[in-house]
């Protein structure tokens, strides 16, 4: 309950309220979790922004060979609105 507790309210850290020999292995292993999720989230953040970074390029290429007849105006409208939905 603590882990999913700390994920809910985006702590830094795992906290148990107080250290029960007899569950140590346990708070090892949810302590395990919240970092490999901490580390996973923040991962899939890094791949966000390096998406949205790279969109506004994309759209500009897509629309340029639009205009040149390489791509149909409907795939245009397609990226647009995938753009938009991100």
């Amino acid at each position: 309950m603590t882990r999913l507790r700390a994920e809910v309210r985006g702590s830094k850290h795992l906290a148990f309220l107080q250290r029960v020999p007899r569950f140590s292995d346990l708070m090892k292993v949810e302590s395990a979790l919240f970092e490999q999720k901490k580390t996973s989230l923040l991962e899939e953040l890094r791949t966000l922004k390096v998406a949205v970074s790279l969109a506004p390029e994309e759209a500009e290429l897509i629309k340029e060979l639009s205009n040149s007849g390489d791509v149909k105006r409907t795939e245009v409208i397609h990226f647009a609105r995938a753009l938009n939905d991100a």
